[in-house]
């Protein structure tokens, strides 16, 4: 397992600075109480979430997207790019927590397929029907603590919101799922609650990478919620907390990505995190 450099800062210098407020403005509301009131503002917002998204300038590397929190919680996205160099499709997001374990969530065509624990348990979704408004799936379970495997099938709602599977997932589980949502061509909502609600207004040219992003972790969130909720009320009481353990990653997402999306930045990440996760494979036991 790949251990973390600590104690590193997110960068406060006027180039920064600068630098994100050409990309994402500042968020505005309650947060802040001189809404969009110039650079002072920004300044005195930039990494008030304690989290920032960086976008990969390294056309020829798989590494789309990575993000990371003053606590040491990290994620990096993969996939590939067009002729552009612009995002084309996201493959998997390698979650790394402070501690240095790291699980992994894999998708194909924008579906999760995929979600492993940093032991090596696994939920591995095969889907069997798919529709504009509901999937059917079959859904591995496989246990890395005593190597058995369990099979079983779900039907997933695609028209329920992440905001009501975010609800349910935590009445199933007692914990939260943070939900970020696009609404129209620019603009970036984390809208977990009204009174929390906070918008980004993401330029053009990064909502190339930035949109698709919340989009696949929306839809993650949608999918793998129901999955989750299907297996806890179904499993035995002695494995829900390996499944719940099994989707570490999709509440860490969710949540950092809530976090991190209102401080975009662009650059070279291997820069910015100097011990970069080589993209997941998929092994099926």
């Amino acid at each position: 397992m790949l251990t973390r450099k600590t104690g590193r800062t997110l960068p406060r210098e006027w180039f920064s600075a600068l630098l994100c407020y050409s990309l994402v403005i500042a968020p505005f509301g309650c947060q802040l109480p001189n809404g969009l009131g110039g650079l002072q503002d920004l300044l005195d917002g930039l990494g008030d979430t304690g989290a920032a998204l960086f976008i990969n300038d390294d056309l020829g590397s798989p590494l789309l997207l990575a993000a990371e929190n003053e606590d040491g919680l990290s994620f990096f996205v993969y996939g590939t790019r067009n002729a552009a160099g612009d995002l084309e499709e996201i493959e998997s997001i390698v979650v790394r927590e402070a501690s240095g374990a790291e699980s992994f969530v894999s998708f194909v065509s924008g579906r999760p397929t995929h979600a492993e624990a940093a032991n090596g348990s696994y939920v591995h979704v095969t889907y069997t029907e798919v529709s504009s408004q509901r999937l059917s799936a079959e859904i591995e379970l496989y246990n890395a603590e005593d190597g058995s495997q369990e099979f079983y099938s779900a039907d997933i709602d695609l028209q329920q919101t992440a905001d009501q599977i975010a609800q349910l997932v935590e009445q199933v589980t007692g914990r939260a799922v943070q939900t970020t949502a696009v609404e129209g061509d620019d603009i970036v909502v984390k809208s977990n609650s009204r009174s929390q609600s906070r918008v980004a207004i993401v330029s053009p040219i990064f909502a190339i990478f930035v949109l698709p992003l919340v989009g696949i972790v929306s839809t993650m969130t949608i999918i793998l919620g129901q999955v989750l909720q299907v297996l806890v009320l179904t499993v035995v009481t002695a494995i829900q907390n390996i499944v719940i353990g099994i989707f570490t990653p999709f509440f860490l997402i969710s949540e950092l990505l809530s976090a991190s999306v209102f401080n975009v930045q662009s650059g070279a990440v291997a820069a910015i995190v100097p011990i970069i996760p080589p993209a997941p494979v998929i092994v099926l036991q």
